[in-house]
Order: structure tokens, then sequence, then C-alpha cells
């Protein structure tokens, strides 16, 4: 089986891995070689790095797909399951509950970020879940739908082609 590596940088609310100096310096005594295996390891581990198939057979793509439908659908009822099946990397890829429910609204047909973060704001409103702010305050209700609202088109510009790549979207 022939692989490939992808290199998939996300900006979906991880954190850069924050390196001491003393570790930078231990890095740059090692040989190139054992320097990017160590880089390729931390990266892999840290979820930026995935060993990618180059072929998939599309029964796979299907199957991945209908649970992802699934698991997106366990999202509009308040299930938090935090990845989704990726046919491509042969693993989970991770998805918060919120982003679910965009590639929910998506696949029910809803075009535009704006008309998806209505349709999450809904799912968290029927399951009396707060929507917070990045520091996990709670919202006043007013501000739930812009700050919903940028988090769509946030995750549309970065985290969709992502993964449409890792054929991480539900049917």
């Amino acid at each position: 089986m022939n692989e490939l590596i992808v290199l998939a940088v996300s900006s979906k609310g991880k954190t850069q891995p924050e390196w001491k100096k003393s570790d930078i310096s231990v890095y740059r005594r090692r040989s190139f070689c054992t320097s990017l295996k160590l880089l390729i390891a931390m990266l892999t581990c840290a979820g930026y790095l995935h060993v990618a198939r180059e072929e998939v057979a599309q029964e796979t793509r299907d199957a991945c797909a209908r649970l992802n439908r699934v698991l997106c659908e366990q999202a509009r009822v308040g299930g938090e399951q935090s990845f989704l099946a990726s046919p491509v990397a042969g693993t989970g890829i991770a998805a918060t509950r919120m982003e679910q429910l965009f590639l929910l609204a998506r696949a029910n047909g809803a075009k535009m970020p704006e008309d998806w973060a209505a349709f999450a704001c809904q799912a968290y409103a029927d399951t009396g879940t707060v929507v917070t702010d990045r520091d996990g305050d709670p919202l006043w209700p007013e501000n739930v739908l812009p700050h919903v609202s940028r988090l769509a088109a946030d995750f549309a510009r970065d985290q969709l082609p992502y993964l449409r790549a890792m054929g991480a979207l539900p049917v």
C-alpha cells in the first residue's frame, strides 16, 4: 500500500506546543535526521500530522460518511463525540460538537456559514447548553449568534477544507 504524509495544520482551538529553551537546545545538538524524526513524532502526537492513504475504496469512504452522519446527529441532541472518522487517515479526526453541528447543517443543505451558525445555536438552545466564549465565560443571548457566526466563518475557511481532504464529511 502506498502511503504519503499529509501535513494538516489546524487552527481550531488547538494551541501551539510550547517548547522550553532547554528542549530546543537539546534538539539542536542532534543530527538533522534524528531531529526530523522527533519533530514528525511530536506533530503526529499533537494531531497536526497524519499518515494518509493514497487510495481509499469508495465503500470505505461511504461507510465513514454514514458513521460521521450518525456522530453529527448525536451532536445535535447533546452527544459529545469529539472525533469524526477519516478513511484517508484511517483514524479519528478531532471535531468539536459545534463543528459537527456546522457539518450537519451543511449536510442538510445549509449553504452559508451564517445558516450553519443558526442551526448550531438552535441545537444548543434545544438541549439547554450554554454557549461560552474562548475563556469559558457564558455569552449573553444577544451575543450568541454573532459569536457562533464568527466561529462558523472561521470553520469554513480553516477547518472545512482539511476535513474534506481527510474524507471526514458526513453525508
